[in-house]
């Protein structure tokens, strides 16, 4: 046993410490009840008179013995009484007989400096003495534990002296001993992090929505002090459920309570409440507020729990309408901790909007086209009137900023998010109706796109909290084109034909021309960015339905001629590259597409045919390194003008090019043919 002074003992529980397992032995070891207050009770043996609550029987006087034994109006005392003996003089020795209610282990002598303690107990029905830690035997009066673990049972009675020790009795017949800045690390209390877990509760999830006027207020909700049609948070959901990240602490499991309450509009009326007090795991349903404690569990000397509370909102306010929550964690004496949201808005949205007679017509005098191959295409900056006739419903409630979306995905037309403010007739009451939506100058804005449809149209929806279903249009037959020009001199894709010739060489290309009416009618068409054989009926197709051009019948094999140039710079050879085409190399065997070049647009050197050697002429073959380059493995075609040719200052139409005419058959092949781009990517 290893006895340590007052002042040691005490730096035991200084700020920031914690107190070891050999520090808490020496802590009960060093303990004696005269360092805990208890002097001013000292009764001298000399002084104990009849009436006390010890009388002497006898003494012997001298260096005689003094025997006590209980007398019978003393014996039962009040549980933790206790009862103080000093020796007279150095030779006295103090017998307290056994099993008479005044119960001394064994005698000891008892100096003038010593002192006897009795503490009664009241489980026991008798006093002991507890001079010493030793002279105990039944070790069942306290136990001291560290974290929960014990480090002796054999204690009566324990003080903390010191401004960073506290003791609190959390728990029936445990006491506590915290010393400050070295707590015990509990979680955290609930919807805080001031522990070791983050028991916060998030906000239910809310869109911030504007707030219809009421016929009323009440009729058919509450809107409180808000002014209608402003923005305020809101919820479509029936049922709003709150929990706690992780485990909150809960100080005991005798008094402690959760209450959750539903306030109206006015944010003081109750109307609905339910609290519970937390003594374990709980599953209660009381005025459609659910409260579950779940994973109830000790944490140290309190307790902790997980927690889900479901509100069933719209049995408590069915026609919707304003109202804040409040959630109380009440400890009683470690304090009140509250999570609260609102107000929000109730939407239950049971009128759903309503539209009608959606239209898109051309706006006249607006429209712009262009002419690719005779064929006429709506393009960039042509505008169109819409129109829905009928919109009902759309305020039920709330509604958010955007309340009609309009898209006109197949017309290359930007998307219309309208507001009420767009609408005619329109205001902000609870389920407005018969307003009406018309814009005159909905322009074609969708650069680099193409349309052909015999079915294009528009479609609209109402959006609210779950957007309704598109209504459409009427299906039309159209032909949009806004492709914009990315030829160069050494590149084709096809999307105009301000590079093309006629077969000539000399007159330019008019798109606007039918092409049964321009260059004998054996052109090949451009359309949607494509070289193709021309074999359809557009006349069915607006702009200009009806005046279209048919090429449904055309025959015979059609051509398309244009140049490549690269001014300044001499070349022998050449790489052709496709790009988004469906030519094969068994087309190019079999004719079904030919790819010729010229320097002087007289003589024409084919590349469906290998390169003989030497000097070539007019007819033959000008493909060369066909198994490095082809269109099976790299899209590529490689040429050469033979022995001596090349381009100059004299080849092509002014100078420092080639001519190319690219033919497709009448055949089944040749009409189905596609090129999307054509260029030669070694001359830089």
């Amino acid at each position: 046993m290893t006895i340590k002074s007052l002042t040691e003992l005490k730096t035991y529980f200084e700020l920031g410490d914690r107190p070891t397992e050999q520090q808490f032995e020496f802590l009960i070891d060093s303990f004696s009840v005269s360092s805990i207050g208890y002097q001013e009770n000292i009764v001298p043996i000399n002084q104990i008179l009849c009436d006390s609550a010890i009388k002497i029987i006898s003494s012997s006087g001298g260096s005689g013995n003094i025997f006590l034994i209980s007398d019978p109006q003393i014996a039962q005392g009040v549980d933790g009484q206790k009862l103080i003996l000093m020796g007279k003089n150095d030779s006295d020795i103090i017998t307290l007989e056994n099993n008479r209610g005044l119960q001394l282990i064994r005698n000891f002598e008892c100096t003038s400096t010593s002192t006897i303690y009795l503490v009664y107990v009241h489980s026991k029905f008798k006093w002991v003495e507890v001079s010493r830690r030793d002279s105990l035997s039944d070790g069942t009066l306290l136990t001291v534990n560290d974290e929960g673990i014990s480090l002796s049972s054999s204690v009566t009675s324990l003080n903390f002296i010191g401004a960073n020790v506290s003791a609190s009795n959390s728990i029936p017949g445990q006491v506590d001993i915290v010393v400050s800045g070295v707590s015990p690390d509990y979680v955290s209390h609930f919807n805080t992090s001031d522990g070791e877990t983050n028991a916060t509760i998030n906000d239910f999830a809310v869109s911030s929505r504007n707030i219809a006027s009421p016929v009323s207020e009440g009729l058919p909700y509450n809107i409180g002090s808000w002014i209608a049609g402003s923005q305020y948070n809101c919820i479509n959901n029936s049922i709003i459920s709150y929990s706690n990240i992780e485990s909150f602490s809960i100080l005991n499991n005798i008094d402690n309570t959760l209450t959750v309450n539903v306030y109206d509009a006015n944010d003081t009326t109750i109307l609905a409440t339910h609290q519970v007090i937390l003594t374990g795991n709980i599953d209660i349903t009381l005025n459609n507020i659910r409260i579950q404690i779940l994973n109830f569990t000790s944490d140290f000397t309190q307790y902790k729990a997980d927690t889900i509370i479901s509100i069933n909102i719209n049995n408590i306010i069915s026609t919707g309408g304003r109202f804040s929550i409040e959630i109380i964690n009440d400890t009683i004496t470690n304090g009140t901790f509250v999570k609260t949201q609102g107000p929000i808005f109730y939407d239950p949205n049971s009128n759903l909007s309503v539209l009608s007679g959606l239209s898109i017509v051309e706006t006249p005098a607006m429209i712009v086209t262009k002419n690719i191959s005779g064929v006429i295409y709506y393009t960039i900056g042509s505008n169109f009137t819409v129109n829905i006739a009928d919109i009902d419903y759309l305020n039920d409630r709330s509604y958010p900023n955007t309340q009609i979306q309009i898209v006109g995905i197949e017309y290359g037309l930007p998307q219309l998010n309208l507001t009420g403010s767009d609408l005619t007739n329109w205001n902000n009451l609870y389920n407005d109706i018969n307003d009406s939506y018309n814009k005159t100058n909905w322009e074609i804005t969708s650069i680099n796109f193409f349309t052909q449809s015999i079915s294009a149209n528009i479609s609209s929806r109402a959006i609210d909290w779950i957007n309704h279903g598109y209504i459409n249009s009427t299906n039309t037959n159209i032909l949009i084109d806004t492709y914009s020009n990315n030829n160069t001199g050494v590149f084709q894709d096809f999307r105009n034909e301000i590079n093309r010739y006629q077969s000539d060489l000399v007159t330019s290309w008019n798109s606007s021309t039918n092409l049964s009416l321009i260059d004998s009618g054996n052109g090949l068409q451009l359309k949607n960015s494509q070289l193709i054989y021309p074999t359809e009926d557009f006349t069915i197709y607006n702009p200009t339905l009806g005046s279209q051009p048919d090429y449904s019948l055309s025959s015979g094999t059609k051509i398309y001629y244009s140049e490549f140039i690269h001014n300044g710079i001499s070349h022998s050879n050449g790489r052709f590259q496709f790009g988004d085409y469906n030519i094969t190399e068994t087309n190019i065997t079999n004719n079904d597409c030919i790819i010729e070049i010229s320097l002087n647009g007289i003589d024409w050197f084919i590349l469906n045919l290998l390169y003989p050697g030497g000097v070539i002429s007019d007819g033959q073959g000008c493909r060369v390194n066909n198994g490095s380059y082809n269109l099976s493995l790299n899209n590529q075609i490689e040429f050469t003008f033979g022995t001596g040719k090349f381009t100059d200052a004299t080849s092509g139409s002014s100078g420092w090019g080639l001519w190319y005419r690219i033919s497709y058959a009448d055949n089944v092949d040749g009409r189905n043919l596609n090129i999307g781009s054509f260029e030669i990517i070694n001359w830089v």
